[in-house]
């Protein structure tokens, strides 16, 4: 849920709302929404809702809507009916009247900074053999936010191991994942130091604003025309026209993640990856392909560009991928990542 004071209406998701609704009725609405870049967010209707907070209900009418970022939005018309105030000394959504204080959490440049923090593990996990399992982290800091979580080895001399990784913090704590590929139960004490947590910043992969990326910063005309484009070749000659608008729809409405271009590294936090263990197979050995002499320089300006674009690193794990190169038929070279471990 979102408090945001710029709007003057409140706003839930159709999705939630179709979740929760119960008996309540949907009812017309007249009201028209636009973004921020000037298209329009679909209004489904409106609805008589009861929104709980601090364990005591609010009623409001909200304009339901589809593709809304967050569940609910609270605008400016909530905090006026209801008399509530937002506090950013205490961080706290206030309403005197009810006695009702909710806790904020800031978002972006009013939520501190995470620079350098030590990560501590927050609970007593036993881990079973050859096995992962999730274990509960904090900091020493109310901080929320996205960060990068990176293993002090002080785990791994005891047998377990914390990969390096993207986390997602919430008030100073988060979950990460820790590695046992010993025959025995290794056990994770409370307290004990697991590594280390710097902040970053990032964006929402299906934010209704504009990526900020170099691709993305064409004029808003030329990427409705690339987007266009892209759905036209994707329709072929199987769509009609009603068709392919209402695919177009579909592509602009997450521009933020489908590529527009060669150097377009969408966005990676939309998708999920996971590597599962391959129990006790060993990594397969595989026969370094050697390249002719005329054919290194344009693999390394490859690897290159893969490495300033931080989609890979050196590696020498025994599970790295060998890099395999091979002409097509126009020419130009493809490359693949062979046996798969």
């Amino acid at each position: 849920m979102l408090v945001d004071t710029g709007a003057g209406r409140t706003l839930i998701s159709s999705d939630v709302f179709h979740r929760v609704r119960g008996r309540v009725a949907l009812r017309g609405s007249a009201v028209r929404l636009v973004l921020a870049d000037g298209s329009p967010l679909p209004v489904v209707g409106e609805a008589r809702l009861r929104i709980r907070l601090a364990s005591k209900n609010f009623p409001i009418d909200a304009v339901v809507v589809d593709r809304l970022h967050y569940s609910v939005l609270l605008g400016i018309d909530f905090l006026t009916l209801h008399g509530f105030v937002v506090d950013l000394k205490r961080n706290v959504l206030s309403c005197e009247g009810v006695h009702a204080q909710v806790p904020l959490v800031l978002r972006e440049g009013d939520q501190p900074n995470c620079v350098e923090e030590c990560v501590y593990i927050a609970e007593d996990r036993n881990i079973a053999p050859r096995s992962t399992a999730a274990v509960s982290c904090s900091i020493k800091r109310t901080f929320s936010g996205d960060a990068i979580f990176e293993s002090s080895h002080h785990c791994e001399r005891q047998g377990g191991y914390a990969a390096r990784s993207l986390a997602t913090v919430l008030n100073g704590r988060f979950r990460t994942f820790i590695l046992n590929p010993t025959q025995q139960e290794f056990c994770v004490k409370k307290g004990a130091l697991l590594g280390k947590l710097t902040g970053i910043e990032t964006e929402d992969a299906c934010s209704a604003a504009l990526a900020t990326t170099n691709v993305n910063q064409m004029s808003h005309s030329s990427l409705n025309d690339e987007v266009m484009k892209l759905a036209r070749e994707a329709a072929g000659a199987s769509l009609d026209e009603r068709q392919i608008s209402m695919l177009f729809g579909v592509l602009w409405n997450y521009r933020n993640v489908f590529a527009v271009g060669k150097r377009d590294l969408g966005r990676t936090k939309v998708l999920h990856h996971k590597i599962t263990l391959t129990g006790g197979a060993r990594p397969v050995r595989q026969p370094l392909r050697r390249l002719c002499p005329k054919d290194r320089k344009e693999v390394s300006a490859l690897l290159r560009n893969l490495i300033d674009d931080k989609l890979i690193e050196p590696s020498e794990s025994p599970w790295r991928q060998e890099l395999c190169q091979f002409a097509r038929r126009t020419g130009r070279f493809a490359y693949v990542w062979t046996t798969e471990n």
